[in-house]
């Protein structure tokens, strides 16, 4: 604040100045009539002296007041520049508590989200677990179908050859008996170990072929040597038991060879049930191989299919075998 100006102090008189002062104020009063002219222009010029100083008075007092509305208008924009700065402040603190409970909020919903994702993750982490699983024991399953199929099919090819070794065993002729009993014996020694349950039925019936076509071998040579000895007084005799043996030799040939075709059939049957069913195993998948539930489902029952027609083909040709085994 701007102080106004102190009037300059007045010049103090001096003792000479007062006697001179007095000596004038006796002049002035001694021709006071001479100096009235005077008189007048020193009161007007006072007057106007008076008036400048007034004037300069009432000018101070406007800077005055001027500059004291100034500082008053300072300090009501200092105190609204501080007001301003104290709300900014207060909104900059304001936005700060929300920018930081929006980032928890973020944080946490960031948090729940990455939960999500990995229980999400788990879940089918382990349905996925579930589902190789479930395919590993379908393919294992029909592995193992697989392998009991292949391995009653060997039974039954391996039957089947055993029962023809003993059917010509069982037909063995002294010409021909040295070479059919070691034809006989190489089967059993390769085929019969393969026969599964019906091994054992299948070597009584070996040993029982064996010695009956032993003891019809032998039989035969002593018929023969009988027959030598009285060839001559029973030709025709004989000749007609010949020949009503060979009438019925090639009957009961006929038949088994009917029985025999009839059985190769079946054979064929069921060797193309098994084809199918090699086609069908075929087509599953392997480990390394990626196929959906639905294909591998389709696959794995379709090969149930084939592997149960093929069984049902074996087992026809067994119970023929059972059966016609008396006739053949």
């Amino acid at each position: 604040v701007l102080e106004p100006r102190p009037p300059p102090p007045a010049e103090p008189q001096t003792a000479g100045a007062s006697g001179s002062a007095g000596v004038a104020g006796e002049a002035s009063v001694e021709g006071h009539k001479r100096t009235a002219p005077s008189d007048a222009a020193a009161d007007s010029a006072a007057k106007r002296h008076r008036l400048a100083e007034d004037s300069e008075e009432a000018r101070k007092k406007d800077e005055l007041r001027r500059l004291e509305e100034l500082q008053r208008k300072r300090e009501e924009q200092l105190r609204e520049e501080e007001r301003r700065r104290s709300e900014e402040e207060a909104q900059r603190m304001l936005r700060a508590v929300e920018e930081r409970r929006r980032a928890e909020e973020e944080r946490k919903r960031v948090e729940d989200a990455q939960r999500r994702i990995q229980e999400d993750a788990r879940r089918r982490e382990e349905e996925r677990q579930r589902i190789l699983a479930e395919e590993r024991r379908r393919t294992e399953e029909a592995q193992r179908k697989l392998q009991d199929a292949s391995r009653t099919r060997r039974e039954k090819q391996a039957s089947l050859t055993v029962l023809l070794a003993l059917q010509k065993m069982a037909e063995a002729l002294p010409e021909d008996y040295d070479q059919l009993k070691a034809m006989f014996s190489r089967v059993l020694a390769s085929e019969l170990p393969h026969t599964g349950s019906q091994q054992e039925m299948l070597r009584q019936e070996a040993d029982r072929v064996l010695r009956h076509a032993t003891s019809y071998v032998l039989q035969v040579d002593e018929q023969r040597r009988r027959y030598d000895a009285w060839y001559a007084s029973q030709q025709r005799r004989e000749e007609e038991k010949e020949k009503a043996a060979k009438q019925r030799a090639s009957e009961q040939e006929r038949q088994t060879r009917s029985l025999l075709n009839s059985l190769e059939e079946l054979v064929q049957q069921a060797e193309a049930q098994a084809g199918s069913m090699q086609a069908a195993l075929a087509r599953l998948p392997l480990p390394h191989q990626s196929l959906s539930y639905d294909e591998a489902m389709h696959a794995a029952k379709a090969a149930e299919e084939a592997g149960s027609k093929a069984m049902s083909a074996c087992t026809r040709c067994s119970d023929f075998l059972v059966k016609r085994r008396s006739e053949m």
